[in-house]
């Protein structure tokens, strides 16, 4: 019986950890297949006009957390 109390426990406890966020990631690249590093990358959420930028890494890749969706 313990065993099934800690398994129910531990399903309970992954529900908190879900994340409603998105995260964006990509390799910014020019047209030889180089990477670009140092591109600026912005984000536009259209219906609220917020945006989020970040700044390629060296190896042109680039990470943008916590968007929050829109519609389609």
């Amino acid at each position: 019986m313990p065993a099934l109390a800690v398994a129910i426990l531990m399903l309970m406890m992954t529900g908190f950890a879900q994340e409603f966020r998105a995260t964006l990631t990509g390799r910014v690249t020019d047209a030889g297949g180089a990477a670009v590093p140092s591109a600026k990358i912005t984000v536009k959420n259209l219906q609220t006009g917020e945006e989020f930028s970040a700044t390629s890494g060296g190896d042109g890749n680039y990470t943008l957390p916590f968007l929050i969706p829109g519609t389609a």
